[in-house]
């Protein structure tokens, strides 16, 4: 069960090499396979770095779904100081009209669906790049 883990990290270094199409597809297979295994602290996590990533390139809408995200699933699990954190990024570093409905009425949707059932085609796809 470290296969989101090591989603994140292929996530981060895809990121870091600047291939973001890659980064943006492979973050998001972290947090579908975080969703799936019920790792809400990892899902978490895996959430608010796509945020970051989504906000890094430019992305300010995306980057406000999965900030929200993160914040819900940290307040979940019960870290509320690092959901304070997170909405203080989002409210430090967002303008205002953005920020209307922030965190209420923000939703994004996530298709948790779109993870193979054993991991077998990710497992793959992360040792191409090795």
């Amino acid at each position: 069960n470290f296969l989101n883990k090591a989603l994140l990290l292929e996530a981060e270094k895809m990121y870091l090499l600047g291939d973001f199409e890659e980064a943006s597809k492979t973050y998001q297979e972290a947090i579908v396979l975080s969703n799936k295994h019920k790792f809400i602290h990892e899902e978490a996590i895996a959430c608010e770095l796509k945020g970051h990533f989504c906000f890094q390139t430019h992305n300010h809408r995306d980057a406000l779904g999965y900030f929200v995200h993160s914040v819900r699933c940290y307040e979940k699990w019960g870290a509320k100081a690092v959901a304070k954190r997170v909405s203080h990024f989002v409210q430090n570093n967002f303008d205002s009209s953005a920020l209307f409905q922030w965190p209420t009425k923000y939703t994004m949707s996530f298709d948790f669906s779109s993870a193979d059932r054993d991991g077998t085609g990710i497992k793959k796809r992360i040792g191409e790049h090795d």
